[in-house]
């Protein structure tokens, strides 16, 4: 049993390692943010090239193409957060990751003092402290009267697929 799981294992990761492709990181200049529209980038990329035809932020071009896209950008950050608070009852890891990416602090724990009152500095022990505490809070199932499952893929039951 442990080598068939072991081939099919070695057959998935290879198939995975040539025909998924990675996901490149985008270079901070391309990338948009997560509330841009389409329509807000469009008028933020026209107010680039008005301001390059003209090469002075006085003009009345300029300006106007400046308004129009601040106010798209508005809008477009308007709705998506609107539509962020619409949707929390089903979809509640989306609004927190954005309210989580608007925080200017950044959460993370730094050292730790465990039950007998020795400060924890190191990630090992930290981590060691936490499975200790996960580890005595939750209970332990018996494993010793679990069912034993049907072999299914045994040579006698396999027929070739025609």
């Amino acid at each position: 049993m442990c080598t068939s799981w072991d081939n099919f294992k070695g057959i998935l990761l290879d198939v995975e390692q040539r025909f998924i492709p990675l996901k490149r990181k985008c270079e901070s200049k391309r990338c948009k943010p997560v509330w841009m529209s389409n329509e807000a980038l469009k008028s933020v990329r026209r107010k680039h090239k008005v301001f390059q035809r003209y090469k002075n932020k006085d003009h009345p071009a300029v300006q106007a193409a400046n308004r129009k896209a601040a106010r798209k950008i508005k809008s477009a950050k308007r709705k998506f957060e609107r539509k962020l608070a619409d949707n929390i009852k089903q979809d509640k890891k989306s609004f927190y990751a954005y309210a989580r990416s608007k925080s200017k602090c950044i959460t993370q724990v730094d050292s730790l003092i465990n039950s007998n009152n020795k400060l924890l500095n190191t990630d090992i022990e930290i981590v060691e402290c936490f499975n200790e505490y996960f580890s005595s809070v939750f209970t332990a199932e018996d494993c010793s009267d679990i069912p034993k499952t049907p072999d299914i893929f045994s040579p006698s039951n396999h027929s070739p697929c025609v």
